[in-house]
């Protein structure tokens, strides 16, 4: 169990660490002056960095690893929604070499500013939805404080719907204003939507010849509709027997994507061999 050392603490000696890191590249960790995250938040960053891959800690230099322990931090910091935070992290090598090298790491914050809240929330680029289905699609809202973490899942959410119409390549930017005296953001979330992908070719292995000639007969309906997974579902769930496919029927599908002429090639396989390498994937 980790004893996370608060400013209110007069020593600086290390955190112990947990059994089960015992092993860990990243032995022990001190907090100074971190006084907005609670220790439950700090115990989780240091669970975090101990459970990186040891053989990965190991190959890195202080100075990379000391940066890579700050990200980890202030990503800790903007999830609270302290986004002006400043952190420095000494590191420093306890004993052995290579994979099997174990460091001590210092964390201070330098300054942890004020936690800054959405002001407002605005969208540019978007034309395919309407701006309140986005919306719906955020965790984050006007006047909360501003969570990184759910920022980032609302614009997956938000990305997952461009996905599903057919606009493979659709992106999502924040652009952040800061109001540094009233610790206010304007949030601006510009989409690049784009266009939109279109279903090309069909291949099929591991049918017969006579069910492939079928598909192939079929797919010219489908050929040249925008792309979309739920368009591809239903066309192999008219093509098929419930029986003939177990679980979700684009587990049989590969999906090609070509960037450059934004079409979608579609693979079909009922061969055991590829199935179980999917599977294994």
């Amino acid at each position: 169990m980790f004893l996370l050392l608060l400013p209110a603490a007069s020593a600086q000696s290390p955190l112990p660490a947990r059994r089960e890191a015992a092993q860990s590249a990243i032995r022990d960790v001190t907090f100074e002056n971190v006084t907005v995250l609670s220790s439950d938040l700090q115990s989780q960053i240091v669970r975090s960095l101990q459970s990186e891959s040891r053989s990965w800690l190991g190959q890195q230099s202080p100075e990379m690893l000391a940066t890579f322990i700050d990200q980890a931090v202030l990503q800790a910091y903007e999830d609270e929604g302290y986004w002006r935070a400043k952190v420095s992290t000494q590191v420093t090598w306890v004993r052995g070499q290579g994979a099997g090298r174990q460091v001590d790491a210092r964390i201070s914050a330098i300054s942890e500013g004020k936690q800054y809240w959405i002001k407002d929330i605005r969208w540019s680029g978007a034309t395919v939805f309407p701006e309140e289905v986005l919306a719906r699609e955020l965790p984050v809202h006007q006047w909360e404080f501003l969570d990184r973490s759910r920022l980032a899942a609302g614009m997956d959410s938000v990305r997952r719907l461009y996905v599903l119409r057919g606009y493979l390549a659709s992106s999502i930017t924040p652009e952040m204003e800061f109001d540094d005296a009233t610790h206010n953001i304007i949030l601006t979330l510009a989409v690049n939507e784009d266009k939109l992908f279109y279903f090309r070719n069909l291949s099929v292995e591991g049918l017969d010849r006579t069910t492939t000639r079928q598909l192939e007969t079929g797919w010219a309906e489908m050929r040249e509709q925008p792309y979309s997974e739920e368009k591809l579902r239903g066309f192999l769930q008219r093509s098929f027997s419930p029986q003939r496919l177990s679980g979700d029927p684009l587990d049989y599908s590969i999906s090609d994507i070509d960037l450059d002429t934004h079409t979608v090639d579609i693979q079909l396989s009922f061969d055991p061999v590829t199935q179980a390498e999917k599977t294994a994937q």
